[in-house]
């Protein structure tokens, strides 16, 4: 199927002229190279996204992980705020070459957005159970080669395609579902209540009956225990409804660590984590697409594989196009990668990923000053 152009989404670029401006004023301020503690490989420039050397490291040790994260941090203190921007700079409009989105063009009632397309190669398919019942819905499977979370991005479920969601849940063999958007968001709906709200409440949605068993309420994060079961079946399954509502639409968390707590309450370690995991937003591409980026980034720094985020940010957009929708998202995949290995190592660490976390939120703030001065 020839290409079909579909207008990217950067809802960062009426920030430009902010962000460039930001981008004059601390050039000079880029963080001066550091050697890290293993021996300096070669560095050819911040656009190559990896640090350097790490390519051959496969023996899975604590030692073979110190090494990949020390060489991490000295290239991202290399490169700076303003080099990782750059790296954006240079994927944001990336794509794979002579995709599909066949299926996505012809199921225009069950997409959110019309411009958000959903890859025909990775797409998760349904078992049609009428004749001339469709497959399809908006999601996309997202695997890393050697991790052991396998990921489905979706959208927002939408009141046309909640049976298909639950559908999809029982299938699939879901066992969690990680939901980083409110029902409604700057007075818009970025998402259908799909699941019974309160605990003890159930409904049946088309065949599937889902029954809310048990909410749990955190100072950042709400976990339900949802039952599902399929009519006509006799064996229910047991289902984690995770939810994250403090993530702004197009932006990022004030801090990294949340993100890192969130993603333990979803670790492989858990012992209800043995499935597949969904993760939606409300197009199923910015926020989802970051936690997902920053999961594999710190899943092949220790697991001692060396983290080349450029590389894993184009195995990211072949499976699910447009994941990642602008430069403070990218930015936030750097800085909450280097919460993680600065809570880990603290003594080595600290302060100087404490620099350039400081000049990383110092970008971030001026974005988002200068979107409310736009409103």
């Amino acid at each position: 199927m020839s290409r079909v152009p579909v207008r990217q989404i950067i809802p960062g670029r009426r920030n430009k002229e902010n962000a460039a401006d930001w981008s004059a004023e601390h050039a000079n301020k880029i963080s001066k190279p550091w050697k890290p503690d293993a021996e300096k490989k070669d560095n050819k420039g911040c656009k190559a996204g990896m640090a350097p050397g790490t390519a051959g490291v496969t023996d899975i040790s604590a030692a073979a992980a110190l090494t990949c994260v020390d060489q991490f941090v000295g290239w991202a203190v290399t490169c700076g705020i303003e080099g990782i921007r750059q790296q954006y700079l240079t994927l944001k409009t990336y794509q794979p070459p002579n995709f599909n989105a066949s299926s996505f063009l012809v199921n225009p009632t069950k997409n959110r957005y019309p411009d958000v397309q959903c890859f025909e190669d990775t797409r998760v398919k349904l078992t049609p159970e009428l004749p001339g019942e469709g497959d399809y819905i908006h999601a996309n499977w997202c695997k890393l080669e050697g991790h052991e979370k396998v990921y489905i991005a979706t959208q927002a479920p939408t009141e046309a395609t909640i049976v298909d969601f639950w559908r999809m849940c029982w299938e699939h063999e879901v066992v969690t579902i990680v939901q980083l958007c409110k029902i409604s968001e700057a007075s818009r709906q970025k998402c259908s209540q799909y699941w019974p709200e309160k605990q003890g409440d159930f409904k049946n949605y088309g065949k599937f009956f889902v029954n809310n068993k048990k909410v749990e309420v955190e100072e950042k994060f709400t976990s339900l225990t949802i039952e599902l079961l399929p009519e006509g079946c006799s064996d229910s399954r047991i289902i984690k409804l995770i939810q994250f509502g403090q993530w702004p639409d197009h932006g990022v968390p004030l801090k990294g660590i949340t993100v890192l707590r969130f993603l333990r309450l979803i670790a492989t370690g858990d012992k209800l984590i043995t499935g597949n995991i969904v993760v939606h937003c409300s197009a199923g591409i910015g926020r989802t697409g970051t936690i997902i980026l920053i999961d594999w980034v710190l899943q092949r720094l220790f697991n001692g594989e060396g983290a080349d985020v450029m590389d894993l940010f184009r195995k990211l957009r072949n499976q699910r196009a447009h994941a990642i929708q602008n430069e403070a998202q990218y930015l936030f995949v750097y800085t909450t990668v280097l919460d993680y290995i600065s809570t880990k190592y603290p003594g080595k660490y600290k302060a100087v990923v404490q620099k350039l976390h400081e000049e990383g939120r110092g970008f971030i703030q001026h974005v988002k000053d200068a979107a409310v001065e736009k409103q």
